[in-house]
């Protein structure tokens, strides 16, 4: 470990010999692929074939925490871990003229950093790195169901150890942004007189936004509705119909259809109506105030975030506004917020726009942060009052 270099040929040395695949299973893989021109297309059409036939298990006896299992085993029993499940996709690419790296990285939602000055065993996890001529493609071999070419917020955005026949090289993963991040919200709220609301809504979960839903989409209805009651943030609701679809995409998103009777939507008084627009998208988290900060500022990727809310509801006849707020737009080093509230006719239109950067800010910019997120959980509560006329 006194070079990455030098860490990296072990490990290639360790893991020599293991990557020969029976004739069959070769022969099958080249078969797979021939019809396919675009290294992409084969590259997918191998990791496709790998989630059809692989499941994890983790074992590792003797050195096998460090060394994997040979690829005709894992093709043979179909499990293995993250180094052998690795071992074997590169195997099946080697089969069809395509090299990749076994490459080394620390998993975990919470990135850890490397000291690239200070070569050392910082790693707990697999992935497979493929250079092609004008890209490169990230695999995470362990799982049957992620997308391909998409790492999620497990290994993204970090450095790892590309185990290459020179030795090892430190590369970086990729890191999803906001132009990747995203909430993309549509919805057509129906208000009764009585104040009850039915809502069809659908919502675009992009990348790191997607949160849990890449995993709730493959449950059972019956659980993806139990699901759904705890994460919507509406005080009383009923779900009348929903689903949840995933598209897996090099940066995939889950769209989530829901139709909702909310019987308490708008508040009445009187001749009046009051409605707060912004449905399910509320900021609550304000940072508590402090007289002396003492660190920087750490924003990480979670909020490298783009969202943006299109909201249209259907006023009963004889209500016109008598309060709309006036257009806001509040601009900070830490993001940009902007909401318009419009009446036509019997339809009120809502449409907000809310992006975050991350990075590192120096301590004195605390009280900034502070009066912009607060400025934000204060707009995305303004309520329209509308009146009935009298006849």
């Amino acid at each position: 470990m006194q070079t990455w270099q030098g860490f990296g040929e072990w490990q290639y040395r360790l893991n020599q010999g293991r990557t020969g695949l029976p004739t069959e299973t070769a022969e099958k893989i080249k078969a797979l692929t021939a019809s396919l021109t675009s290294p992409v297309e084969k590259v997918k059409a191998v990791y496709e074939f790998l989630q059809s036939k692989t499941r994890y298990v983790g074992v590792q006896l003797g050195i096998g925490g460090w060394q994997t299992l040979p690829a005709a085993h894992v093709d043979e029993k179909g499990y293995g871990d993250c180094k052998a499940l690795t071992n074997y996709t590169q195997s099946l690419l080697k089969a069809v003229g395509i090299p990749a790296y076994y490459t080394l990285v620390h998993a975990d939602r919470d990135i850890q950093p490397i000291d690239k000055d200070f070569p050392a065993n910082y790693f707990n996890h697999v992935i497979l790195c493929v250079p092609l001529e004008k890209d490169t493609l990230w695999l995470e071999c362990t799982s049957q169901e992620e997308a391909f070419g998409y790492l999620g917020d497990f290994t993204d955005n970090r450095f790892a150890l590309a185990i290459t026949p020179q030795g090892g090289k430190l590369l970086r993963t990729p890191a999803y942004t906001k132009k990747h991040n995203q909430l993309l919200r549509q919805a057509q709220i129906q208000i009764a007189e009585n104040g009850e609301a039915n809502a069809q809504i659908k919502t675009r979960y992009q990348a790191l936004k997607e949160g849990d839903r890449d995993r709730w989409v493959t449950y059972a209805p019956e659980e993806q509705k139990k699901y759904l009651y705890e994460e919507i943030d509406i005080a009383d609701f009923e779900i009348l119909s929903f689903s949840l679809r995933r598209q897996k995409d090099r940066i995939p998103y889950t769209e989530e259809l829901l139709q909702l009777r909310i019987p308490k939507f708008a508040t009445l008084s009187g001749r009046r109506m009051f409605i707060t627009p912004n449905l399910m998208n509320q900021w609550t988290t304000v940072p508590e105030d402090l007289e002396n900060r003492q660190t920087a500022i750490f924003l990480n990727r979670y909020y490298d975030f783009y969202d943006q809310d299109s909201l249209t509801f259907q006023v009963p006849a004889g209500y016109v506004p008598e309060s709309l707020p006036k257009p806001i737009k509040i601009e900070s080093a830490f993001g940009k917020y902007e909401a318009h509230f419009v009446m036509e006719n019997q339809q009120l239109f809502y449409y907000r726009t809310f992006e975050m950067n991350q990075g590192v800010f120096p301590k004195e910019k605390y009280a900034e942060l502070s009066d912009f997120l607060k400025a934000v959980s204060r707009a995305d509560r303004n309520r329209v009052v509308l009146v009935k006329n009298q006849e």
